[in-house]
């Protein structure tokens, strides 16, 4: 089903132990400076349909799945800050990709790959890490 992936992919995180997994919904209304960091934030970058047989029709669908951490170039924050957010973003990798991991542990999961990323983000407070992936569905 469209857009399904997106709910696999944040269950996938919460089951790897990845603490704070956050949707767009859950994020809706909430300004910067009220995040929570570190956390993963789950956000559909892109869909498109590839192909269709019959009334069926295979989606791509791209999730973009950020790493937030508190900005190390602060003055104020220290280089352990940024550390984390490489830590985390192996976390994100190994839950999503791993051939026994977590996301293809539910039913109807297909495969993710690794798609093109959208540039890292840093605001006074925080640092956005990116990392994309594409998925199938179908409907």
């Amino acid at each position: 089903m469209l857009l399904e992936n997106g709910d696999r992919i944040i269950r996938a995180l919460r089951q790897a132990g990845i603490g704070k997994v956050f949707s767009t919904a859950d994020l809706a209304g909430i300004a910067e400076k009220e995040q929570v960091a570190p956390a993963v934030h789950v956000v559909l970058l892109d869909y498109a349909p590839v192909g269709t047989v019959g009334p069926e029709v295979e989606w791509r669908e791209v999730w973009g799945v950020w790493v937030v951490v508190r900005n190390a170039a602060r003055k104020d924050r220290s280089a352990a800050q940024m550390g984390e957010g490489a830590v985390l973003l192996s976390q994100v990798q190994e839950a999503l990709l791993a051939v026994e991991g977590p996301y293809l542990a539910q039913d109807g999961a297909r495969p993710l790959k690794l798609a093109e990323n959208p540039p890292p983000a840093f605001s006074e407070m925080f640092a956005y890490f990116p990392l994309a992936f594409e998925a199938r569905a179908e409907t």
